[in-house]
């Protein structure tokens, strides 16, 4: 069977067609695979143990890709040989104030927020247990509607009395110490 010309050149398009979509399927599957095992230089590891707000410096980190680390401060304590990222350093120190104070959260009836004079920037006495556990540093928020409010306050030293988050779902704030006698 003898293929005419009109025959003859679409078999020559198909196939080359064909050849052309073979070509880049390949080629995908070439770059693909490169992309795949190619390796990025692993993350820089720790010389020796470093504190917290410790400023990395040249000698602090065993590998060479420590450029963009230079001059940043650790957020936490890092042991020798652990790999430190960008996520664990910060440009500038950080404040102690967050690792031994606490926000509380205590819900209390509007009317006893009222006649108790707690306010925002107040620092009332947090109660429980009818006795006054903490002095508050400050009312961070007061957020009230007709029948509840609920207040944020910071304690800059917890008491033993917290323990967990539920320590504090019986307690409510005064401005006196005496008054944390008299449950709202």
């Amino acid at each position: 069977m003898k293929l005419r010309a009109s025959e003859s050149a679409l078999v020559r398009v198909s196939v080359s067609r064909l050849l052309l979509a073979f070509a880049y399927v390949a080629s995908v599957a070439i770059i693909g695979a490169m992309v795949y095992h190619r390796t990025s230089p692993p993350e820089p590891k720790a010389a020796r143990d470093f504190g917290r707000n410790h400023q990395l410096r040249p000698g602090d980190l065993e590998t060479e890709t420590t450029s963009p680390l230079m001059g940043k401060y650790l957020v936490t304590d890092v042991n020798r040989g652990d790999a430190i990222n960008n996520l664990q350093v910060a440009d500038a120190p950080r404040s102690g104030l967050g690792v031994t104070s606490l926000a509380a959260l205590v819900t209390v009836t509007a009317d006893a927020m009222r006649k108790r004079n707690i306010v925002v920037g107040g620092r009332p006495w947090l109660c429980l247990n009818n006795q006054a556990i903490a002095a508050t540093d400050e009312v961070l928020i007061l957020n009230c509607d007709d029948k509840l409010c609920t207040a944020v306050v910071r304690l800059a030293h917890p008491p033993a009395a917290i323990t967990t988050a539920g320590s504090l779902a019986d307690a409510w704030l005064d401005t006196d110490p005496k008054g944390c006698g008299i449950p709202p």
